[in-house]
């Protein structure tokens, strides 16, 4: 299913011990017989690559051909790499708790780019935005005011690093007291949705307070989405791993949120930690610029997650 959408890679074949899957068909692709026929295909078919999509205990006949095959220079891939190197997201349900033990995290390493340079960056272009926006901003909280009743911002008690919770500030785009109903979260035609808030929302301007929070050492321009603490505890017990994106502080956007739209279903959430442990295994000043210039791009014409 990941891989039938793209025109770049084509699956060859299954290979399964199951004798009762032989000649099925999964997607548009065949399952061509046993794991015995491995080196045969790469030689017949010409393979590019093997992939290993294993959830139980492999065999000791597979795991020795395995390693006969990539001895001799052929490359093997468990899923969570393969979609990890192609994706840009790492397969939850392909890990095991031996992966995540041994995964290098460079997004919580203490290296000078993550203890010191993000930090002065991020603090610095929070600056920068707010200054920048400030005639803007003095608008806003007018045609808030004279939009709807109610306050200019809106604070929600937030999940942020390490599981600590904090106030997480925006400029108010619901009516008052409708913003804790969690039943049209992520549709596109929200009902609490006030006037001024669509277009708050369109331009991801309701957004711009939050910048505040990065001042205050609460969040980081980029980074998981803060979630409200209902939201944690129940995906946390339905998700495996879940609690990892805690290891590092939540953000304004991030690599999730410019890949997948917004959802509060234990699906969405699930698909959301598969970008969120990708941008944490793989933090760098590089995917930073690239998640800045893409995020700057949905805003700009509004497309993208929402």
């Amino acid at each position: 299913k990941l891989f039938e959408k793209r025109s770049d890679y084509e699956v060859a074949g299954f290979l399964d011990d199951d004798h009762s899957m032989w000649g099925m068909t999964i997607g548009n692709t065949k399952v061509l017989g046993g794991t015995n026929l491995l080196s045969n295909m790469i030689k017949e078919a010409n393979l590019d690559f093997v992939v290993t999509a294993i959830t139980h205990d492999m065999s000791k006949e597979l795991y020795d051909n395995i390693i006969d095959i990539t001895a001799n220079g052929f490359p093997v891939y468990d899923v969570s790499t393969f979609c990890e190197k192609v994706l840009m997201r790492i397969s939850i349900k392909h890990l095991n708790d031996l992966w995540i033990a041994y995964m290098p995290i460079y997004g919580v390493r203490k290296t000078i780019y993550n203890q010191k340079i993000r930090k002065i960056a991020e603090i610095l272009f929070s600056l920068f935005i707010l200054a920048v926006f400030s005639p803007l901003i003095l608008l806003v909280i007018a045609a808030i005011k004279l939009d709807s009743k109610g306050p200019v911002f809106y604070i929600q008690r937030r999940i942020g690093w390490r599981g600590q919770p904090f106030n997480l500030i925006k400029f108010r785009s619901m009516k008052v007291d409708d913003e804790n109903h969690q039943d049209f979260s992520g549709h596109r035609n929200d009902p609490r949705i006030t006037n001024i808030g669509r277009i708050l929302r369109f331009f991801r301007f309701d957004e711009i307070p939050q910048f505040w929070n990065v001042i205050k050492g609460e969040m980081s321009v980029i980074g998981p989405r803060a979630l409200v603490e209902e939201e944690v505890q129940r995906f946390e017990a339905q998700i495996p791993y879940f609690s990892l994106r805690n290891s590092i502080k939540p953000g304004i956007t991030g690599w999730a949120q410019i890949n997948y739209p917004h959802g509060a279903t234990v699906r969405d959430g699930f698909a959301k930690l598969e970008y969120d442990l990708y941008y944490m295994k793989n933090l760098s000043p590089l995917l930073d610029i690239i998640i800045l210039l893409q995020t700057i791009r949905i805003v700009l014409f509004g497309d993208g997650a929402r």
